[in-house]
């Protein structure tokens, strides 16, 4: 799918400049430049759907979780409490 957007110049001039720096075409960069504002976007809304259920007591602290697998699989703990 191809779109095409009306940017405000001021932003036009700042991917314009990043794209100038990295020797890119003002095209990639901006593709670049909102391919990772989502992935940012979707990272956050997961960890913030991950809160909610830890507040919500959904799900278990990774201690207890660890020594649950720890107990049921055998798997030794470091004095460190991390799995050797």
């Amino acid at each position: 799918m191809r779109a095409t957007i009306t940017i405000p110049a001021e932003l036009e001039q700042r991917i314009a400049g990043r794209a100038a720096a990295q020797g890119k075409q003002f095209e990639q960069m901006a593709v670049e430049m909102l391919e990772m504002t989502l992935d940012q976007l979707e990272e956050y809304e997961a960890t913030e759907t991950s809160l909610e259920q830890v507040r919500a007591g959904k799900t278990k602290p990774m201690r207890e979780f660890l020594e649950e697998l720890r107990q049921e699989f055998g798997f030794p703990i470091r004095s460190d409490g991390l799995q050797s």
